[in-house]
């Protein structure tokens, strides 16, 4: 017997995030920073400091970070990519996209997000016996 599942395509999803190095040259032991953008947020740049605070900004981040290249450096095979699809099912939200590090393929990322009903009176069915 097969069972179809009320799955539904929402929309492809790209993240991308990159790496770069804080010191004066790459032989030095620096922290790293890294930089993410996403499709779901295209406003929005995130930022996170090595074992530090998370940064929101606009784009304008990417042109100040382009300024600050004195003191940020790229690091070796820097940019990691997240391409796939995002499907939701009930109050689920699931993600699935293939990994890649340059040309090559690194592994798949999926990522399951539980999004509840904010309405009460929707959610009656499951508060009653």
């Amino acid at each position: 017997m097969c069972v179809v599942l009320p799955i539904t395509w929402t929309a492809n999803i790209v993240t991308d995030s990159l790496f770069s190095l804080h010191g004066r040259n790459l032989a030095q032991s620096g922290k790293l920073l890294y930089i993410m953008h996403c499709s779901e947020h295209p406003l929005s740049t995130f930022a996170l400091f090595e074992n530090g605070p998370c940064l929101v900004a606009d784009q304008n981040l990417d042109v100040l970070m382009i300024k600050l290249k004195g003191f940020f450096q790229n690091a070796k095979a820097n940019k990691m990519e997240t391409r796939g699809t995002r499907y939701q099912f009930c109050d689920f939200l699931i993600k699935i996209g293939t990994v890649t590090m340059g040309q090559s393929g690194r592994g798949i990322s999926v990522e399951v997000d539980y999004c509840p009903c904010a309405v009460p009176g929707d959610c009656w069915n499951l508060m009653t016996p």
